[in-house]
């Protein structure tokens, strides 16, 4: 027996130090979630985690209801609904069953409501489940049917064999061994089907108490052996209380003496693990705490309302003395009205005047711009001139503002076509003077000085860029990013170097995305510089080259407003790789603009791709 002991708490240590760096993580999520509602989800999966995973009742309590009172707080009413549904099955463990069935109706409420498969399924499978607790067996009977009537349209097989076994342990508790039977067989014919395994092994425990009960002990003891199979697999304490109760009961009613003192001391050991008296208590406070909170909530929302109809009516006495107050002050006032609405008058025809100016002035500032942006597009090069030399490629450009810091530069040289995706510093004005000085620095490099590769464009571009701010008396520290590629078409040989970006490759047979990042100084004043790296590789016909700034992958968005990082970004370009490239630019446009969606886009965006 103490060797037994002994496995068994080893490998639980083992799960323990896996579960421990899951929690660590979900703590971390807590303590940097930036919003209530991010707080209050991130409570809630700790909770959630506590319990189901690390079977730490009292953790898992304080979550949980935190997050609800934060749910509460706010209306998070989905939030509120998950925390009502995993203590309904925390209090039902508990055996505190009217408590639960209080949890999961208000769950109920929610979910039934919900357009969601999986809540409307949840609706009626929790409530049914839980109401076996306190022996609601029709009310429990017609939400599990319902349950397993929309599994089975939905063809979902976990839900299906949910439902099954829960009404398998409805017909137990009831007496009726062989419907018992027959459910619980389907839902353990699905459990190996999907799995490979019985799971858990609460549906072998269901079959094992059930064929005792029909007399068949061989059946019984074969299928209570791969209960605690099952159990020895999940490594889970709850699992092995409940595994273990049910084998004493078992080895008992068989007369084996000795193995039913065995499984009741392994039950008793995990009893105790899970529902310490310390840990009920830390649970049940948890919930008093919570329920004194809703209370201080209610009871301040009281005296505010009290507070106010007492103000009301101290207004009204006052509002009724001051109205002769304001006929005496405004018969007074009207002495001076006359006088001041000639005053008022002059002041505002000046008023007018100067809004004109302002006016104009505006006018001025925005034709300013609005020519920057005709002398920035002149720039660039057209997409006829794209076309000509890359026909097989594209330019996704999106500024932030009316000009951009991004632009994008090619140069035709010698059978090669260089291009460019640039990120300045900056967007805006600001950003576009700062591409101007770059984008003709990059056009000195390759004209007045000849060079060709493109880690030596770079160096030289560096140079002048930093001569050119040199000349100023301020700090000026401005520069760019950039991922510049050497194309020859007909050999299919590229020559790239980068600036702090980089770029990525699809490859068309294996359809993979290789990325090659740039040197980590950018075009610009920069401590410690060192010549850019040149990369030379031989592409094959269909491949896809990306360049690009950052600031499609930075742009907030979606269901969370977070940012739309590299993976999603890689992700994206090799599901779009097959696709034409005017097709890609039209995906790029829809995606961007579906993940922004009415965000505040946060940057310039420039994305090019080239098939060789």
């Amino acid at each position: 027996m103490k060797k037994v002991f002994a496995i068994i708490s080893f490998l639980l240590a083992c799960g323990t130090a896996f579960a421990d760096a899951k929690e660590d993580t979900l703590r971390k999520e807590v303590q940097v979630a930036p919003t209530d509602s991010l707080r209050c989800g991130a409570l809630y999966k700790l909770g959630y985690h506590q319990f189901f995973n690390e079977r730490n009742l009292a953790g898992s309590s304080i979550n949980l209801f935190a997050a609800m009172q934060l749910a509460d707080q706010f209306d998070f009413e989905e939030l509120s609904a998950k925390c009502n549904d995993a203590l309904s099955w925390i209090e039902d463990r508990k055996e505190n069953h009217y408590k639960a069935v209080q949890y999961a109706e208000k769950a109920f409420t929610y979910y039934s409501k919900s357009d969601k498969d999986i809540y409307r399924f949840k609706a009626d499978y929790n409530l049914g489940c839980i109401l076996l607790g306190v022996n609601e067996i029709e009310h429990s009977e017609q939400h599990l049917r319902k349950a397993l009537k929309l599994a089975r349209e939905l063809d979902k097989k976990s839900w299906i064999l949910n439902s099954l076994q829960a009404i398998g342990g409805m017909y137990r508790d009831q007496g009726k061994f062989h419907q018992a039977r027959t459910a619980t067989l389907e839902a353990a014919e699905i459990m190996m089907e999907k799995s490979g395994t019985y799971g858990n092994g609460r549906i072998p425990t269901l079959l094992a108490q059930v064929y005792a009960s029909l007399g068949e002990n061989d059946e019984a003891d074969l299928w209570m052996a791969r209960a605690i199979e099952c159990a020895k697999r999940k490594q889970d304490k709850l699992l092995f209380k409940e595994i273990y109760f049910a084998d004493f009961e078992l080895k008992k009613d068989e007369g084996k003496a000795e193995e039913a003192i065995a499984s009741y001391n392994l039950f008793l050991l995990y009893k105790d693990s899970v529902f310490s008296e310390e840990g009920i208590g830390s649970s049940n406070a948890a919930e008093a705490q919570y329920y004194r909170d809703v209370k201080a909530l209610e009871n301040e929302k009281n005296d505010a309302e009290k507070r106010l109809i007492e103000s009301e009516q101290f207004r009204s006495e006052q509002q009724q003395m001051w109205m002769w107050v304001v006929i005496g002050v405004f018969l007074i006032a009207l002495i001076f009205v006359f006088q001041r609405f000639r005053v008022t008058s002059k002041q505002k025809a000046t008023i007018h005047r100067q809004k004109l100016n302002v006016d104009e002035k505006n006018k001025e500032i925005m034709d300013s711009i609005a020519y920057a942006k005709r002398i920035q597009a002149a720039i660039l090069p057209s997409d006829e001139l794209l076309k000509s030399e890359l026909p097989n490629s594209f330019v996704y450009y999106l500024p932030k503002n009316i000009v951009a810091g991004d632009f994008y530069w090619m140069h035709a040289l010698n059978g090669n076509v260089l291009i460019a995706a640039a990120d300045c510093t900056g967007h805006g004005v600001p950003g576009a003077m700062v591409s101007v000085v770059c984008n003709n620095a990059l056009n000195r490099t390759v004209r007045e000085y000849g060079l060709k590769r493109p880690s030596e464009i770079l160096d030289m571009t560096r140079s002048i860029v930093i001569q050119e701010f040199a000349k100023s008396s301020e700090n000026v520290k401005d520069g760019m990013d950039i991922s510049l590629c050497s194309i020859n078409l007909k050999s299919g040989k590229i020559e790239w170097a980068g600036a702090n970006n980089p770029i990525w490759i699809v490859e068309s047979q294996s359809n993979e995305l290789k990325e090659i990042k740039g040197d980590k100084e950018p075009i610009g004043q920069f401590d410690h510089q060192t010549p850019y790296t040149n990369h030379e590789l031989q592409l094959n016909d269909g491949d896809l080259i990306y360049l690009f700034s950052d600031g499609f992958v930075d742009q907030f968005g979606g269901e969370n407003n977070k940012k739309y990082r590299a993976k999603q970004f890689k992700e994206l370009l090799v599901s779009l790789s097959k696709s034409p490239v005017d097709e890609q630019k039209k995906m790029l446009d829809l995606e961007f603009k579906t993940w922004k969606g009415d965000t505040e886009q946060i940057d310039d965006v420039c994305v090019i791709g080239i098939k060789v």
